[in-house]
C-alpha cells in the first residue's frame, strides 16, 4: 500500500536526507557540512547530489540533492509492507 504521509516545504532548492542526530542539537556541527550556510552551499556547488560521509562509519551522514523545480512544496509518500511497516519513502518533485 502507498499513501501520502506528509509534504516538505523547500526554500533553498535543496532537500537533505539523513539522521538528525548528526546535524542538529550538537555543540559542534560536523565540519564536513561547513561552518555556515555560505560554506555549506560552496561545498555542494552545482552537483545534483552531494553525499556527506562519516569519518569512522559506513554509510552516509547525509545526502543533499537539488530539487528539479527549485522552491516549492513536495508530497512525501510511503509504501508499506504486508505487515504494515514502511519499506520505501518517496519525495515527488
Amino acid at each position: 500500500m502507498r499513501k501520502q504521509i506528509g509534504q516538505i516545504s523547500v526554500d533553498s532548492g535543496l532537500v537533505m536526507i539523513g539522521d538528525p542526530c548528526y546535524v542538529i542539537h550538537t555543540d559542534k556541527p560536523k565540519e564536513q557540512l561547513g561552518k555556515n550556510w555560505k560554506e555549506f552551499c560552496k561545498i555542494i556547488g552545482d552537483k545534483d547530489v552531494t553525499n556527506f560521509s562519516h569519518r569512522q562509519q559506513d554509510g552516509e551522514m547525509a545526502t543533499v540533492l537539488y530539487t528539479p523545480w527549485g522552491d516549492g512544496v513536495y508530497p512525501i509518500y510511503a509504501t508499506y509492507s504486508k505487515n504494515g511497516r514502511i519499506k520505501k519513502v518517496e519525495i515527488v518533485f
